[in-house]
Formats: C-alpha cells, structure tokens, sequence
C-alpha cells in the first residue's frame, strides 16, 4: 500500500478468497459423489489406466448393485459399443482385482464368463444392454472406449475439451479434463480451425463437465478448432496498480522552494533542486518506488 501526501492520498488493493467445500447428502452411497464419464479412444487397457489416472481419475470400478444401477440412471454407460473397466487379474489368474484396490465382492458376468479364453486378462463391459462383463484381451489388445471414475471432490477449475474434425465439419468433442465447482452448464466457445458456425453445448453432473454436444457443425475447418469452455462460479475482484503519483504544490509566487520526501515522516530527502516559483500551482510526477510515500513543500533561503 501506498501512502502520497501533502494532504494525503491512499491507495489500496483488495483482494478477495473464498473456500469451497464438498457437499454430500447424509447417507448418500460415496459413489454418488464421483463422477463418470465415457472417454472415446482407441486403447489398450494399460492405456486407458494411465489416459484415465492423468485425468485425475481411475478407470471405472463397478463394486456394487447400487452403483451400477446409479450409472444406468446417470445415461454414461453406452449401447453400441464394449469399453475397458478398472480390473484385471493378469497377477494371478482367476483372481480378479480392481485398480483401487476395492473389495472384488460384486461382479456382472456373462453367461460362461470369465473363460480365460486365449489368456484374456482384463475386463471389458459389453454392448447389450444389460453391460454384462466378459475378460478380454491381451496386452496389446484395444477397445475403442473405457469408463472413466473420478472421486469425491476436486479445486474448482475450467474444464477443457478438443474439437473433431471429419471433411471440415465439427463432428464431436472429447472432453480432456471435466474442470470441477460448476452450478450451471457453461458457456461453450469454437474458435478458429479456419471454418465457420460450428456451436456446442455442454452437459454438467455433480459440478463437472461430463460432454461437449455439438448443436451446429458449422462448414469448412480446415485445422482443429479451439473448444473454449467457461470457467466455474468465482468470487470477482479488483486489483490497483500504480506507477507514478502526481504531486500538486500550491505556493507563493516569486519564492524560493524545496519539494522532499519521507518513507516514514521522519527522514527526508529532497526530490530534485530548490526552485523559485513561476506559477501558483505546480506539478511534478514521480515513479512512486523512485521517492518516498509521504511528500512537503518548505520554503528556503
């Protein structure tokens, strides 16, 4: 804070904090304060645990009835194609685990599954509508989506998505970070990619970005667009900066002065060379870490 005077003038910088804090229903299963989501990319299992973790969250893991009922209703889980779940039992054959380390006391199998058949080691849920589990895979084997799981709370930040383009029209978005602290779905911006008209949507669940729909696919992109995505609810704020003050001395003409000044009205200093004044009023301006913070105009000899 600066402090100029001859009178006295304040200047002062105000910033505000807030803190937020994660709100659960009594009772709720914790599961109903994670959040979900599909993620379209073509990976193996050891690829999607990673893409999924550098997310900041896990693959999916399905422990109970309840929870699996709760994705059903959520409308993430999909109906076309299988996707990677968050176990496996490549450590020990038959010994199914899940990546967190949860209890394996629930599962979904298909009739006849797991057979093991070809040393498949990882599970998959499949594309009836029922999302029955099956093992699959080797390590080298894919599937073209897996189920993201992202627990409890997370800093409220924006969340982040990246356009897809196919014969220059926005065809679909992949969300790459969920952002978190959000009460209304955000503002949705397509920028760039050198086409046109190309507007999104975007759906929250539980203050978290959980798909980019795309209302308009615009025409002619020929590079990916940007996908601008609003920040959360925040606190505004105003900050002050300054770099030079203005000092006014009102004085007698004809007369000799001396203009100081002082960091704590004890010691001065002068700011330049004694002068005779030629105008009633005069002004000088300085850079305020150039002089004191406290100014006085003296007559002398």
């Amino acid at each position: 804070m600066k402090t100029f005077t001859d009178s006295s003038y304040l200047f002062a910088c105000t910033i505000a904090f807030f803190a937020v804090a994660p709100w659960r229903a009594s009772g709720a299963e914790e599961f109903t304060t994670h959040t979900y989501q599909l993620v379209t990319a073509t990976l193996t299992w050891h690829q999607a645990k990673t893409d999924a973790e550098s997310r900041g969250g896990h693959l999916a893991t399905i422990t109970s009835q309840a929870e699996f009922d709760h994705l059903r209703s959520l409308g993430v889980l999909p109906t076309g194609d299988s996707y990677w779940l968050g176990a496996t039992d490549e450590g020990h054959e038959g010994i199914w685990t899940w990546v967190t380390g949860e209890p394996w006391s629930f599962n979904l199998w298909s009739g006849g599954e797991p057979n093991n058949q070809g040393l498949e080691n990882y599970l998959v849920a499949g594309s009836n509508i029922d999302h029955h589990w099956n093992d699959w895979g080797r390590e080298d084997s894919t599937q073209t989506a897996y189920l993201l799981e992202i627990d409890g709370f997370c800093s409220p930040h924006k969340a982040r998505a990246t356009a897809e383009v196919v014969n220059g029209f926005v065809v679909g978005a992949n969300v790459t970070d969920v952002g978190c602290g959000y009460t209304n779905a955000p503002v949705v911006l397509i920028q760039g990619g050198g086409g046109t008209g190309a507007t999104a949507t975007a759906s929250i669940l539980d203050g978290r970005v959980t798909r980019i729909n795309i209302v308009s696919a615009g025409c002619c992109y020929t590079n990916l667009p940007r996908i601008v995505i609003a920040s959360p609810p925040f606190v505004p704020t105003v900050s002050i900066s300054v770099s030079k003050v203005k000092v006014t001395q009102n004085v007698v003409l004809g007369r000799k002065y001396q203009l100081d000044a002082s960091n704590d009205l004890t010691t001065w200093a002068a700011t330049g060379p004694a002068f005779i004044a030629e105008s009633e009023i005069i002004e000088d301006e300085f850079d305020v870490d150039a002089t004191g913070r406290y100014f006085r105009i003296r007559e002398v000899p």
